[in-house]
């Protein structure tokens, strides 16, 4: 599970690279680099960087290589709590000895407050503002994103299309978590199948997905929310 403060954006993949016969468990951590305004991780196997926007290889023996990304809910921990009271949680003791009290503080509260990016990427997309905050999922090759605003609004799902796909948002729930699925067909029947959807800035949606399509922008909050202190519920 990775959080990039920078894009907002909270994403989960699976680290058992497939190589061949070959099944190698990669091991992660942070490369302090970015690339357009995300971090860029590093795996200690083979040093290769990874985005952590879009789990893929992108400079290194793996280059082009990605990782199935596994469905991640952004809440807040109330509500996790109650929907799965038994959850474990990473915890604060870690090897660095860092008191509790570091964990207080979100030292990025001012950038999430600002509408500037701290730093440059390639293209903002002018459909919205560059830190208004998204939902959005990706089918093969195309992409679609929804506002938060317009997420929190809704009374009943959303559908889209994604290419070939129909795809639908569903209302945000108590917590604020805002799910995606994706209508698969049956025989003469259909059902609907979850699928990841990514919260995260419009900027960084837009410019990793240029070609992306977007429902429901006049509902949009151009500021977006700012994140929980310390961004322990991402």
């Amino acid at each position: 599970m990775t959080y990039c403060p920078l894009c907002d954006s909270a994403v989960a993949f699976r680290r058992t690279l497939v190589q061949g016969k070959e099944l190698r468990i990669l091991t992660f951590g942070i490369s302090g680099f970015l690339h357009q305004s995300d971090v860029l991780l590093y795996d200690a196997e083979t040093e290769t960087f990874w985005q952590q926007y879009t789990a893929q290889a992108v400079v290194g023996p793996l280059t082009g290589t990605a990782l199935p990304e596994v469905p991640l809910t952004t809440t807040t921990w109330r509500a996790w709590r109650e929907a799965y009271p038994e959850t474990t949680v990473l915890s604060w003791r870690t090897e660095h000895r860092w008191p509790k009290s570091a964990y207080a503080g979100d030292v990025y509260a001012d950038y999430h407050r600002s509408r500037v990016l701290q730093f440059p990427v390639t293209k903002v997309d002018p459909r919205l503002p560059a830190k208004t905050i998204v939902h959005g999922v990706v089918v093969g090759d195309a992409a679609v994103a929804v506002p938060d605003a317009a997420a929190r609004g809704a009374k009943e799902p959303r559908e889209a299309r994604v290419g070939d796909a129909t795809v639908r948002f569903l209302p945000a729930d108590a917590g604020g978590a805002v799910r995606a699925e994706r209508r698969v067909a049956a025989g003469e029947a259909a059902r609907w199948e979850a699928i990841p959807t990514l919260r995260s800035y419009w900027f960084a949606w837009a410019t990793f997905h240029p070609e992306t399509a977007l429902e429901g922008a006049l509902a949009s909050d151009p500021a977006g929310p700012a994140p929980a202190a310390g961004g322990g519920s991402r």
